[in-house]
């Protein structure tokens, strides 16, 4: 089988599951599928990172410091962003093609044989786990795809699994609560009985969640003070240094060799896709990040205007159809950066997010209007968009507002691949 044969299987095989399980089954079906694989979960020592802003992030760090100190490493992250592979990366790499198509043909037909009927999140939530074990890695680094609680991830039970709560603020009202007290509980829903927990000091409402969660769960948390890393952003920082307090009580507690400041160093400077991720793009410098709610533009926007404050920006955004509580105060954190702005839509194409739409542009250009952008197109499709926006007098192209958006652009930017 082909790539795109075998990725059509699943999206096929998926395609009638629900991406959330309601009411009393929560994580069943999950759990479920672990024991049809022989539960490889619980034979992998975890990083397990959640929170609302950084995860990503945090995971890469994470996963860069194992790997520097000479640990084989597994990262799972969610959502991917261009190819379904960096769902299941080793040692900071997707699988070839022909080694990947093996593996997950050879899942597929076990989860089939099982009788097993996993979401798409599920499905290569498991995956990873499966592969991971199959792998016999010496750490897996697990990000969270939405809460903590009832998530797919939430199904290791090792007492020396390490949980790492990066920011929380508020995003997916709709399915963890409307205050950071609900949010925080559901986040903390991954620490699990002696796990230790990392993170840094939040909000009075989020840390008083954290703590009352750890302490049922006899969870020793750890707050972590803020560290500079030279060539870092402030935000890049901050999670880099969560990641790394963590990794070095990891190396600490299993016997390791601690990491040199070389190491650190280095492993730093992991490349994080879409993460205020830089391109060259007909002769303009273009900023990418996935940015989709005012705690995470607002912390985006300050390093922009940090680093190219002195520039002419125009920026190119779209936002999910479930953004629209959120829109004025995206385009309040938008605004501090530019008055200039091309406002586009995506299709999206993904089982996992139930073909999401995006908002109509006509409605978030009510929004900019309010909230002082002056100059204001909008162009539909989102490459042309970006297209638009590089034949301006702007110095600085930056693209936001939803990953999904990020799928069609940046692609383009490196070259034409294909989004899988």
């Amino acid at each position: 089988m082909s790539f795109e044969d075998v990725y059509s299987a699943i999206c096929a095989f998926v395609a009638n599951t629900g991406i959330f399980i309601k009411g009393d089954q929560k994580l069943q079906r999950m759990q479920d599928l672990m024991n049809c694989l022989g539960n490889p979960q619980n034979k992998l020592k975890v990083v397990h990172v959640a929170g609302t802003s950084g995860k990503t992030s945090t995971s890469y760090f994470v996963a860069a410091f194992l790997q520097r100190a000479g640990q084989g490493v597994g990262l799972t992250i969610s959502p991917h962003v261009v190819d379904v592979r960096e769902r299941a990366q080793i040692n900071l790499a997707i699988l070839e093609e022909d080694v990947y198509v093996r593996e997950v043909a050879e899942y597929l037909d076990l989860v089939k044989a099982g009788k097993q009927h996993p979401s798409y999140m599920e499905f290569f939530m498991g995956f990873f786990y499966y592969l991971a074990a199959k792998m016999q890695l010496d750490y897996v680094v697990v990000e969270t795809g939405l809460g903590g609680l009832y998530d797919a991830s939430n199904v290791v039970r090792r007492r020396d699994k390490v949980c790492l709560i990066t920011d929380i603020g508020h995003d997916h009202t709709e399915i963890l609560g409307d205050t950071l007290t609900e949010i925080a509980w559901q986040k903390a829903g991954i620490i699990g009985a002696d796990n230790p927990v990392f993170m840094h000091e939040q909000s009075p409402e989020v840390m008083r969640s954290i703590l009352d969660v750890a302490d049922a769960q006899n969870a020793p948390v750890q707050i972590v003070p803020e560290k500079d890393f030279a060539g870092l952003p402030g935000f890049q920082a901050h999670n880099a240094g969560l990641a790394l307090a963590a990794v070095e009580f990891v190396l600490g507690r299993d016997g390791e060799e601690p990491l040199t400041p070389t190491q650190i160093a280095e492993a730093a400077k992991v490349a994080i896709p879409a993460r205020a991720e830089e391109f060259v793009y007909k002769g303009k410098r273009v900023v990418i990040d996935g940015a989709h709610n005012p705690q995470k533009l607002a912390v985006f926007g300050e390093h922009i205007m940090k680093k190219y404050g002195d520039k002419k920006i125009v920026l190119v955004a779209a936002f999910g159809s479930n953004k629209v509580a959120s829109l004025d105060g995206n385009l309040e954190c938008l605004s501090q950066m530019t008055k200039s702005i091309v406002l586009t839509t995506f299709e999206d194409s993904s089982v996992e997010t139930a073909f999401r739409q995006s908002l109509a542009p006509e409605i978030v250009k009510t929004s900019a209007k309010k909230h002082g952008f002056s100059d204001i197109k909008i162009v539909k499709d989102p490459k042309k968009a970006l297209q638009e926006a590089a034949k301006t007098n702007g110095e600085v192209v930056v693209v936001t507002g939803s990953f999904l958006l990020l799928n069609h652009i940046r692609p383009v930017l490196l070259g034409g691949l294909d989004v899988r």
